[in-house]
């Protein structure tokens, strides 16, 4: 069983210092999307104690192959907070990200 508290405060210091982590998984053992979920749960509070106000839940994605892409079986859901609000859009009407929404992996 992962400490699930420990994991989302290793996931929350990697994303403050822009740090880039391997998978969890490969660091600290498998474990299953209900844990992967309480993991991001308890991040928020964390998020929400720095001051970032919740704005909206967010799902996705649903289309097949963009889930393929990603290696994941099942959308995924999670909560967005201001500092992960878009500031630019992009030529081709792209949107280039100014806040943290997670911190990068190293495969």
């Amino acid at each position: 069983m992962v400490d699930e508290n420990l994991l989302a405060k290793e996931l929350d210091e990697a994303l403050l210092g822009g740090a880039r982590i391997a998978p969890l998984a490969r660091t600290h053992g498998d474990f299953d999307l209900p844990a992967a979920y309480r993991i991001q749960e308890a991040g928020s509070p964390m998020r929400l104690a720095r001051g970032e106000r919740s704005r909206r839940l967010q799902d996705g994605p649903h289309l097949g192959g963009e889930r393929a892409q990603m290696s994941l079986g099942l959308p995924i859901y999670g909560v967005l907070t201001d500092a992960m609000r878009a500031e630019a859009t992009l030529p081709g009407g792209g949107r280039r990200a100014s806040g943290r929404s997670s911190p990068r992996s190293r495969s």
